[in-house]
């Protein structure tokens, strides 16, 4: 959300008016250090894990996650049910590995990387 909407209620009210009315996106939460407004999506249907509203979603849809995918470790919200999967995962999995790290200290590169899923999918070297 933009400096002035977040600051001045009197501009940040017609926004989540609009995000709720148009969009169909009720509010959830504020994150307070970043500036960022959670919502729910209202269209999307977590048993199909679809949207139903697809065609015609809102630009802020058809741009989430893209402006993500350049981050060295992209965050996506709990929530969403997008995961970013790295084309390489499994060969980045195995260099880590292979690296000694602690186990704590694995286990967090492999979830803030999105790894554990390729761990899930590696091939396995046992003969």
């Amino acid at each position: 959300m933009g400096f002035w909407t977040w600051r001045l209620g009197i501009l940040r009210a017609p926004f989540l008016w609009w995000q709720r009315v148009v969009n169909g996106f009720e509010f959830l939460r504020t994150e307070l250090g970043s500036r960022v407004v959670v919502f729910r999506c209202t269209h999307y249907e977590p048993t199909t894990k679809r949207c139903d509203s697809y065609e015609s979603r809102p630009l802020l849809c058809r741009d989430y996650p893209l402006e993500h995918t350049f981050d060295a470790m992209p965050q996506l919200f709990d929530e969403c049910s997008l995961r970013m999967v790295d084309k390489r995962a499994a060969v980045l999995l195995r260099s880590l590995e292979a690296q000694g790290l602690p186990p704590e200290r694995l286990a967090e590169l492999k979830r803030k990387l999105f790894l554990v899923e390729a761990e899930d999918a590696a091939p396995s070297n046992a003969p």
